[in-house]
């Protein structure tokens, strides 16, 4: 079973999964230029549930780290909440009809900003931070107590792929090397 690049796909062969673009969704501990965890793979929740738990049980014994930056991407913040939320559970409110159902909440020293890039004609021109869980005070003190940066970016992870990308020709930006086959993706990077 060959594979192709996305924008080739016909609906049938995307509706399969197996077929087009692959990511590598990479965990990374900043100070040290550590990958913690990295999982292969379509860009889907699953994969986001699995990165951000695999991440969990590596580091802290499941406790949130310092901070947590990503990119834009939307699934992060429900798979955090998932991974490390606090669950709640409504009181009674005596009313007739069906109690409220339990649901998570950020705990307090959970910190996760995001950087949102704004692109026009494929060049960035404003760069925006938004904290998704925690205070702007915790975030201020989590970034003056850092010894890698003062200020919230995902410079070691782009640095990391741009790396990625330079010494695997398989995930070098528009070429015939590029992985044709899903298993050909995952094996360079276990």
């Amino acid at each position: 079973m060959w594979g192709k690049k996305e924008k080739h796909l016909s609906e049938q062969e995307k509706a399969q999964g197996n077929k087009g673009d692959q990511w590598d969704h990479v965990a990374l501990a900043s100070k040290e230029k550590l990958v913690v965890s990295l999982v292969p793979g379509k860009r889907t929740q699953e994969n986001t549930r699995k990165l951000v738990k695999d991440f969990s049980l590596r580091v802290n014994g499941g406790q949130p780290p310092a901070l947590m930056t990503a990119d834009e991407y939307g699934l992060y913040p429900k798979c955090i909440l998932e991974t490390y939320g606090k669950e709640v559970s409504p009181e009674p409110t005596g009313k007739p009809g069906r109690p409220k159902k339990p649901y998570k909440v950020a705990p307090p020293d959970l910190l996760f900003a995001t950087v949102c890039k704004r692109r026009e004609r494929g060049r960035v021109v404003k760069v925006e931070i938004r904290l998704v869980f925690g205070t702007r005070e915790a975030l201020q003190q989590a970034l003056q107590e850092s010894t890698v940066s003062k200020k919230v970016n995902v410079a070691f992870i782009e640095r990391y792929n741009g790396t990625d990308r330079h010494l695997n020709a398989r995930k070098a930006r528009k070429t015939y090397e590029f992985s044709k086959k899903v298993a050909d993706h995952i094996h360079p990077v276990r």
